[in-house]
């Protein structure tokens, strides 16, 4: 049972939605479980999964999915020029910090070969340790 859920009923027209819709909130360990469980249960409606990462824009867009057919999305509402992440950093940032799962490393591809590819994301809460393989800023999710 996931006893750290929220379910909230949206069914006035907010976010980026221009209908009504149903929001969950998943913490990040237990997505691989509910996803497909999500999936295989929404029969005729549709569902768009994203991360909160802090970039609403990007969320919303080029790191969501859909199941079933896409609504349209009211994306004006985001700021995206001028949106940062809890750390200050805007997307693309070379040294925003992040994290994908606790104890993952970001920001040296020699450290990691999974470490460049998440610049673009946000972080929650990281700590910066040492490198003395290459002047990059490297970060260890807490």
């Amino acid at each position: 049972m996931i006893v750290d859920h929220d379910i909230e009923n949206t069914t006035l027209i907010g976010g980026p939605f221009v209908s009504g819709e149903w929001s969950i909130f998943l913490p990040l360990g237990y997505y691989a479980v509910v996803t497909p469980w999500l999936l295989q249960n929404r029969g005729n409606l549709s569902m768009l999964l994203h991360p909160n990462s802090g970039y609403e824009y990007e969320d919303h867009s080029i790191w969501a999915m859909w199941a079933g057919e896409p609504w349209p999305l009211d994306m004006s509402i985001f700021e995206k020029e001028t949106q940062t992440n809890e750390f200050g950093h805007y997307p693309g940032d070379p040294d925003n910090p992040v994290c994908l799962l606790k104890g993952a490393v970001c920001g040296d591809d020699k450290l990691s070969p999974f470490a460049l590819c998440c610049y673009e994301l946000a972080c929650k809460a990281a700590e910066v340790i040492s490198n003395g393989a290459s002047s990059l800023t490297v970060h260890r999710c807490a």
